[in-house]
């Protein structure tokens, strides 16, 4: 049964968000909530912005600049040659893959595959190479893929059918066999390693297995759930005054998208070509 908590338009100066004997939490720090939980470089929302939620991404983003050195370290001096692939490049983690990849390291071909590539014009204006790829087509896989060195396989978002996202998995893998492809990366999920994955994971998991069967090296990537997706609900709370929750007792491990970005960027440029998770 979902538990709404009422969020009232009045300030705590308690240094931590706090419920009152009713449940209420105080508006000003339904915005200082989403704050702690995604660290903000520029601090607590201002108390003359009520109305408008911090932007999170974007300080997220500042802050990422300065915590992730040994990352930003490793993309940088990694000795690793050839063309680089980053497939599902119209999507965000993809795309601060390609970022990333465009500002560390400007000199190394990047490939960047999309079911649609006039989306990407501005890559392509920038060096990188753009091809059209979808995992429901097998046929397109081989010519996307051909001359990359090391390849990111960003996990689909296909839902509903379960075997279908694994199914694309799988063809993208077989086509990186085929070839040549000397180092996947893959983004999994965090339980897919579980005796028992939940059901988000299920598909993961499948993968992961795929991966062993083959003899190329790869690495494991067990991305938890993006602490991004929790803004989508911060301007209908901020409206409505209510934060529904279902939740209960149960928790969950968030991580920024930034830092999967940049751990992916990582481990598709260190050179590494054995196998890890």
């Amino acid at each position: 049964v979902p538990q709404h908590r009422t969020c009232r338009d009045r300030r705590d100066s308690g240094s931590r968000p706090r419920f009152n004997a009713r449940g209420s939490l105080p508006f000003y720090r339904l915005h200082c909530l989403g704050s702690a939980r995604l660290p903000c470089a520029r601090g607590m929302c201002a108390p003359d912005r009520l109305e408008e939620p911090p932007n999170l991404t974007e300080c997220q983003s500042e802050r990422s600049r300065h915590e992730r050195p040994f990352l930003m370290n490793s993309i940088c001096s990694s000795s690793t040659s050839g063309s680089l692939l980053v497939s599902g490049a119209s999507g965000a983690l993809a795309r601060q893959v390609i970022e990333l990849l465009l500002r560390y390291r400007p000199h190394q071909p990047i490939i960047a595959t999309t079911r649609q590539p006039h989306k990407l014009e501005d890559l392509a204006a920038r060096g990188v190479s753009v091809r059209f790829a979808d995992f429901d087509q097998p046929d397109s896989l081989d010519v996307a893929i051909k001359g990359a060195s090391r390849m990111l396989l960003v996990s689909t978002n296909t839902q509903g059918v379960p075997p279908r996202r694994s199914t694309q998995h799988g063809n993208a893998i077989e086509a990186a066999w085929r070839c040549g492809v000397q180092h996947l990366v893959y983004t999994s999920f965090a339980t897919a390693g579980a005796a028992q994955p939940s059901p988000i994971a299920v598909d993961h998991a499948a993968t992961e297995r795929k991966l062993r069967q083959g003899q190329t090296g790869f690495s494991i990537l067990r991305n938890a759930i993006y602490a991004e997706l929790l803004l989508a609900t911060l301007p209908l709370a901020c409206r409505s005054g209510q934060l529904p929750c279902a939740q209960g007792r149960g928790r969950m491990t968030l991580v920024a998208r930034a830092d999967c970005a940049a751990a992916a960027a990582a481990a598709l440029v260190d050179g590494f070509d054995g196998r890890r998770v």
